[in-house]
């Protein structure tokens, strides 16, 4: 009698912790709905953003380029002037490709990490590491994801 009741107690449990994995399980399968769904929300903007700066920009320069072909007198060559700065800016970002890049890591790290603890609130008095880190060699600590 007294083994039946332990089978039962064994029983019993070995169902609960079925019963906990299975919901453990579950709520690990929102949670990563939930952040992929927030990381596809975050890349759309982005990438909406960029365009939008994109043809702000070509508009922009187009105009310019009319601007200053009509001071010069010339169209075409107020078109290569034009031409000459982004060539310029080319150069700028080709000169600064080690900095942006470890911008860019730190910003995504910085938002998965905000994702990641749940905060929602941007106007704490934590900075980002996104924002600290421009400019900062790639021996950083603070990416450590055992720092946690």
């Amino acid at each position: 009698m007294a083994s039946n009741q332990v089978e039962q107690v064994f029983k019993n449990l070995k169902e609960e912790l079925v019963s906990y994995a299975d919901l453990h399980l579950k709520l690990l399968r929102l949670d990563t709905y939930e952040q992929t769904g927030r990381l596809a929300s975050l890349f759309t903007y982005g990438l909406l953003l960029v365009l939008s700066i994109f043809f702000v920009t070509l508009f922009i320069f187009i105009g310019l380029g009319a601007l200053i072909g009509e001071l010069i007198g010339h169209i075409a060559a107020g078109f290569g002037v034009v031409a000459l700065l982004y060539f310029l800016l080319l150069a700028v970002l080709v000169g600064f490709k080690k900095k942006l890049q470890l911008y860019v890591m730190n910003t995504v790290i910085a938002a998965l990490r905000k994702n990641e603890t749940g905060e929602e609130n941007e106007g704490t008095d934590k900075q980002s590491t996104a924002d600290e880190s421009f400019g900062e060699t790639e021996s950083r600590q603070e990416c450590d994801p055992h720092s946690m």
